[in-house]
């Protein structure tokens, strides 16, 4: 498990290449954070690459729909981790529209 309580970790080029080879950390905790759509996108980056990763909260942050795609095509490469779930609820700035196309992209437990 790994707690980040600022985002800025994420803008760490050496970190998310650490996160995205790491194949022990299977849960991820962002809540709360701040992370805002430049977080998301560089999580998305490193969630590619790592084959670990089961659970992401992401809940009550600063993510907006740009964020919020580029989790969605992350989101839809893990479809092969069968546990895989994300806590997206609380992002103020996301539309239902995004909400719902994650849901389908993801086929699986995504709380928005």
């Amino acid at each position: 498990v790994l707690q980040l309580d600022r985002p800025t970790a994420l803008l760490n080029e050496k970190f998310r290449n650490a996160l995205g080879q790491n194949r022990t950390i299977k849960e991820l905790y962002l809540h709360r954070s701040g992370c805002d759509d430049v977080g998301a996108k560089a999580l998305a980056d490193a969630l590619k690459s790592n084959e670990t990763i089961e659970r992401i909260d992401l809940c009550q942050n600063e993510i907006t729909d740009s964020g919020a795609k580029e989790l969605g095509a992350a989101i839809l490469i893990k479809k092969s981790i069968p546990n895989f779930s994300v806590n997206l609820r609380n992002n103020y700035e996301m539309s239902s529209t995004v909400y719902d196309t994650i849901k389908t992209l993801a086929g699986r437990s995504i709380d928005l």
